[in-house]
């Protein structure tokens, strides 16, 4: 299910609660270029956010803040289990984030089998890189533009059991992508195990052609692994069509979750190949690890969060993607004056 089919469906269920039924109704059936046009659906969707009158916040790659309906949802579910206490955690913790997972697996186009809930991009993919079984000499294919936290990972790895983190240099302006698959094919030799690829460049922007690279990679015996920390409800896709092996997520980034809520998708091959850190008391019928049915095979956090990211994805989906980006297409070609008009406001505060 694409997220097209989303908006008419659990993502629509949700935005219908906010709009009402009939108002609803009648931005559900307009084409996507059109809804990016709308300008009162926009203003509407606007005032379920709590904006500070102070500045003009551009980032929200670090997390983006919950939508008003969300935190009140999460607010509730923090009482909850404070009230519930242990019967919370004994009866209903796994139920709650067996569904949050279905719901999610909704989301990403995959099966509910082939998702972990993690607390972010970071520990999805750090438990990937840490869970291999790595031989002194193995070879692991990576950007010096990836993520830090995961670049020290694979450091580690190389200190721990002497494999070899390579690196290339994304170029800033590649004339195709063929450019940018032959770059990372020069890295790998027969030792190479592993290749980890941005979806999205956090530094930059970057949109890479992540499942070219994973054809050419499989085609050498090599697993690859995505970040995909700032696609993830930003961008149109399904995560089985890009045909990797791994794809971790932070679902407090585009998707508007609680704190603290990530994903990992991994086939079950690959996913059930690793060494996990943690193991999870949950079993499944035959008292083994059920795939990842653990809801938390690798790491087990006990947070309210997880439940209420359900009501992020069912807020949230139905205006990323395939919307989203026609409208940010649309503000990106606004006028400066005209959209500094329309905010009312003229500073902006960025990160230092």
């Amino acid at each position: 299910m694409n997220k097209r089919e989303f908006v008419r469906t659990a993502g629509g269920a949700g935005l219908s609660l906010l709009f009402g039924d009939r108002l609803w109704a009648k931005y559900a059936t307009m084409p996507v270029e059109r809804l990016a046009r709308e300008e009162d659906f926009w203003e509407a969707l606007r005032g379920k956010y709590r904006l500070t009158p102070d500045y003009i916040n551009l980032e929200n790659g670090y997390y983006s803040m919950q939508s008003q309906p969300v935190l009140e949802a999460f607010i509730d579910k923090v009482r909850e289990v404070n009230y519930d206490n242990t019967h919370y955690m004994r009866t209903t913790q796994v139920p709650d984030k067996l569904a949050v997972r279905a719901k999610l697996a909704l989301l990403a186009g995959c099966a509910p089998e082939e998702l972990i809930i993690t607390r972010n991009t970071t520990e999805s993919l750090d438990t990937v890189i840490a869970g291999f079984d790595w031989k002194a000499g193995d070879e692991a294919v990576m950007a010096d533009q990836d993520y830090g936290a995961m670049l020290d990972m694979f450091a580690l790895q190389a200190k721990r059991h002497g494999m070899v983190a390579k690196r290339v240099s994304l170029p800033m302006d590649p004339q195709s992508d063929d450019e940018i698959v032959q770059l990372y094919a020069s890295a790998i030799t027969p030792r190479t195990r592993l290749l980890m690829i941005c979806h999205m460049v956090n530094i930059t922007g970057q949109i890479l052609p992540v499942k070219k690279v994973c054809a050419m990679a499989h085609a050498r015996g090599v697993d690859v692994m995505v970040d995909g920390a700032h696609a993830f409800a930003q961008l149109d896709y399904r995560i089985p069509d890009l045909d990797s092996d791994y794809y971790g997520a932070s679902l407090h980034k585009w998707l508007g979750a609680p704190l603290g809520t990530g994903l990992l998708f991994g086939l079950f091959p690959a996913l059930h190949s690793t060494r996990p850190d943690l193991v999870s008391t949950l079993k499944g019928q035959a008292g083994q690890p059920s795939g990842a049915r653990a809801a938390a095979r690798f790491r087990s956090c006990r947070s309210p969060a997880f439940p209420k990211a359900a009501d992020s994805a069912a807020f949230r989906s139905a205006v990323c993607g395939c919307v989203a980006t026609s409208r940010r297409s649309r503000i990106a070609t606004t006028p400066k004056s005209t959209a500094r008009r329309r905010s009312g406001r003229r500073r902006c505060r960025f990160p230092t």
